[in-house]
C-alpha cells in the first residue's frame, strides 16, 4: 500500500491484495520522487514498486522525457523544480507493464 498522509482517503485506492499484485493482469502501483539531497549536493530520483511490474513500469516511465512533462502539468506555478514526488498506476498485462498513469503528485 502506498500511503498519502495528506489525503489518507487515497489510501485504499493506492494498494494490492495481501497476496501480492496479480503476475498477469490488473493494476500495480509505484512512487517516482526527485530530491534535492545535502548529502550530495544534487538531486536523488527514488523509483519503487509495490511489485517487480511496477518498480519495471515505473523505471520506464521516469527515464522518459515525456513522463517529466505529465508530473509537471500538475506542478504549482509558484513551484521552484526541485523536489517533487507522484504516485504511478501502472497497467499489468501478462506480465508486463503497459499504460502507466499519474494518479496523484505532491511539489516542495
Amino acid at each position: 500500500m502506498i500511503a498519502d498522509r495528506a489525503h489518507p482517503e487515497n489510501a485504499s485506492a493506492w494498494r494490492i491484495g495481501s497476496e501480492g499484485p496479480s503476475p498477469n493482469f490488473g493494476n500495480e502501483f509505484a512512487i517516482v520522487g526527485r530530491f534535492h539531497s545535502e548529502i550530495t549536493d544534487g538531486n536523488v530520483v527514488v523509483v519503487a514498486g509495490l511489485g517487480p511490474v511496477g518498480t519495471s513500469g515505473a523505471g520506464v516511465f521516469i527515464s522518459s522525457p515525456e513522463s517529466y512533462g505529465e508530473i509537471l502539468q500538475l506542478a504549482p506555478k509558484d513551484w521552484k523544480g526541485f523536489n517533487f514526488e507522484a504516485v504511478l498506476q501502472i497497467s499489468v498485462f501478462q506480465g508486463a507493464p503497459g499504460h502507466i498513469k499519474v494518479v496523484a503528485a505532491q511539489f516542495w
